[in-house]
């Protein structure tokens, strides 16, 4: 495997990660969605908008969503670490909310 294969791989943990956090977060409130694009919108509905959640935070999820959309369906572009690495921290910090508004 290269490199520029980790790297695609990164993008798309990291956003399931993100996604399972979201819809234990959607579930615990009530809110069921069956696909990615429906957890999208329903944060930004009862999360984003009331503002429990970041206008930045809404645009973290749509941004991974969309990285991870690139690492895996399109052949004409790999991920590097330029594109995956500044968002660890930033993905790991919106987990740990998440994880606080479900407890």
């Amino acid at each position: 495997m290269t490199l520029l294969g980790r790297w695609s791989a990164a993008a798309n943990r990291m956003y399931y990660a993100v996604y399972y956090a979201a819809t234990a977060l959607l579930i615990n409130n009530g809110h069921i969605t069956r696909t990615h694009s429906g957890m999208i919108t329903q944060i930004n509905i009862h999360f984003v908008l009331p503002g429990i959640l970041t206008k930045a935070d809404g645009r973290l999820i749509n941004k991974i969503f969309d990285l991870r959309q690139e690492a895996d369906y399109d052949d004409f572009i790999d991920a590097d670490e330029n594109d995956i690495k500044e968002y660890f921290p930033q993905v790991k910090a919106l987990i740990e909310k998440i994880v606080l508004l479900i407890k």
